[in-house]
């Protein structure tokens, strides 16, 4: 939904990003599968190769992506993660660590997890 404010460099590392919290937690489920693709479609890189960079890899490409770009991005990551109705410690911990490397306060990461379950109530109501 927000991906398309990602540049090129971004859109890869999010769908790093988006591989490694998924295999976080042991259970890459096919359900995070199919998320992941519909994302790789919206953004236009089906024929990515995933590197299986590590999180630090990850977090310094986003070094100088924009606040909008990384909130995008947590956005999308936490819509993944609840994806499979499961979230799990480890995948908790890796959204911890980005809101730290990123600056988002818990003020602004609590407005958008009410953005995220307000707009999934209406969707499914």
């Amino acid at each position: 939904m927000f991906l398309s404010v990602l540049n090129q460099k971004e859109k890869e590392n999010f769908i790093e990003l988006a591989h490694y919290i998924s295999a976080c937690d042991a259970d890459f489920s096919s359900i995070e599968k199919n998320w992941i693709n519909r994302c790789s479609k919206e953004m236009n890189i089906e024929n990515y190769k995933v590197q299986n960079k590590n999180l630090d890899e990850i977090l310094k490409e986003f070094s100088s992506s924009s606040f909008v770009s990384k909130t995008s991005i947590l956005l999308e990551i936490l819509e993944l993660m609840l994806s499979d109705t499961t979230y799990h410690i480890k995948e908790k911990e890796v959204v911890k660590r980005l809101c730290e490397d990123w600056k988002i306060t818990d003020e602004q990461f609590e407005n958008i997890i009410f953005w995220l379950k307000d707009k999934n109530h209406i969707l499914n109501t």
